[in-house]
């Protein structure tokens, strides 16, 4: 069976960028670290980019969506 993955990025006015996870329509806990209040904007899509691959290469059904063009 394969895993539906859903993967949507947020930004938050302060400026930071937050990743939420759900994972066959359970959303993970949102873990504190480089996915969670991650001010660092290259790093936090570096990291995004690498997680989709490792998700990807598992065999996931990705679902993508970046929120941050609709705050701007």
């Amino acid at each position: 069976m394969t895993v539906k993955a859903k993967l949507t990025v947020s930004y938050h006015p302060q400026g930071h960028f937050t990743l939420s996870e759900v994972l066959d329509g359970e959303k993970q806990a949102e873990r504190p670290g480089p996915f969670m209040r991650n001010p660092d904007k290259a790093d936090f899509y570096r990291r995004v980019a690498a997680k989709l691959g490792e998700l990807a290469a598992a065999g996931c059904q990705l679902e993508y969506k970046d929120t941050t063009a609709d705050s701007n």
